[in-house]
C-alpha cells in the first residue's frame, strides 16, 4: 500500500502537487483506491547537467520503508513514544477502519511495539 499527497514531495510515499488544496480536500488518499493518483511523468523536473545528465532518484530500489521509521522509534523514550501513539491515533479519526488497520500493519513493520502502541490508543481514543 501507497499513498498520495497532494501538496509535496518525500521518500517513502508517492506524493504529488494538485494546486491549492488547503482546507476542503482529502490531503492523503491510498494509492490502491480505484481512480487514486497515477504517475504524471509530465510533470517531473528536467534533467539537471552534473558533470553528465541526472534525472529522478528512484527511492524505491532498495524497498526499504521500514528501517528509518524503526531507528527513530527505538530512540524514543516511553513518554515520546506514548505522545506518537496519541497523536497518530488522533490523526486517524473520520479514517476507514481498513485504512487505520493498514496503517497500524505498517507500524507494526517498523516496530512491534509500535503497532500495538497505536492500535491501543486508537482504541482508546476512537471510543472514547
Amino acid at each position: 500500500m501507497r499513498w498520495a499527497c497532494r501538496s509535496a514531495l518525500a521518500r517513502d510515499c508517492d506524493l504529488y502537487v494538485s494546486g491549492h488544496c488547503l482546507t476542503h480536500c482529502i490531503i492523503w488518499s491510498a494509492v490502491t483506491v480505484s481512480g487514486a493518483f497515477q504517475g504524471q511523468p509530465g510533470f517531473r523536473e528536467p534533467p539537471l547537467s552534473i558533470e553528465g545528465v541526472e534525472a529522478d532518484w528512484n527511492h524505491r530500489v532498495d524497498g526499504d520503508y521500514y528501517s528509518q521509521p524503526s531507528n527513530l522509534f527505538r530512540l524514543m523514550n516511553a513518554r515520546e513514544k506514548q505522545s506518537l501513539f496519541d497523536n497518530t491515533a488522533r490523526s486517524l479519526r473520520g479514517v476507514s477502519a481498513p485504512i487505520i488497520q493498514l496503517h497500524i500493519h505498517h507500524c507494526s513493520m517498523a516496530d512491534p511495539e509500535y503497532g500495538i502502541g497505536v492500535a491501543a490508543a486508537a482504541e482508546r481514543i476512537h471510543n472514547a
